[in-house]
């Protein structure tokens, strides 16, 4: 399964010149694992329904998944034993450019086969709400200014710092 977040146009900060891919890339690694460690574990709770529209499903799935379900597999759409979220969590590898980023992970086989009659779970499971869009985009931004200080900061260090003996 593959995630990509798509690169903001980011204007260049004046004074970080050929630091300013590095904290772009630095600032979506971030973001990666932000959504790994808060947005995408949402995905598996109760109230991932209403937040991400899951396709509803049809009567013979949820009856058959109320008597095989083990805790809340019962009842919340992308969890039938909690083995999917375990598996997808175990490894996932981040990889980060100044443009974008791309998380991978690995997905069990009926996540990727469709079985006839129940909806896409690798599309649910990468649903983004509006609420999450803005979040990251805040913290995406909050990453870049805070980096972009700190870049700032050791390069007028290292400038006063020449002038001394």
């Amino acid at each position: 399964m593959v995630i990509q977040l798509e690169s903001v146009v980011l204007s260049k900060i004046s004074g970080l010149g050929r630091a300013m891919p590095k904290i772009r890339r630095q600032s979506f690694q971030l973001i990666a694992a932000f959504w790994l460690r808060d947005i995408f574990k949402k995905h598996f709770r109760p109230s991932a329904h209403q937040e991400y529209q899951h396709q509803a499903r049809d009567e013979d799935y949820l009856k058959r998944k109320r008597f095989i379900g083990v805790g809340q597999g019962k009842r919340d759409d992308l969890v039938l034993s909690g083995r999917s979220r375990r598996f997808m969590s175990h490894s996932p590898r981040i990889k980060a450019t100044s443009t974008g980023v791309t998380i991978r992970m690995d997905a069990p086989l009926y996540f990727r086969r469709r079985i006839s009659g129940q909806p896409d779970k690798v599309a649910e499971v990468l649903r983004v709400s509006e609420k999450d869009r803005v979040l990251i985009s805040r913290k995406l931004g909050d990453s870049i200014v805070r980096l972009g200080n700190r870049a700032l900061k050791n390069t007028r260090a290292r400038k006063v710092g020449k002038g001394q003996p």
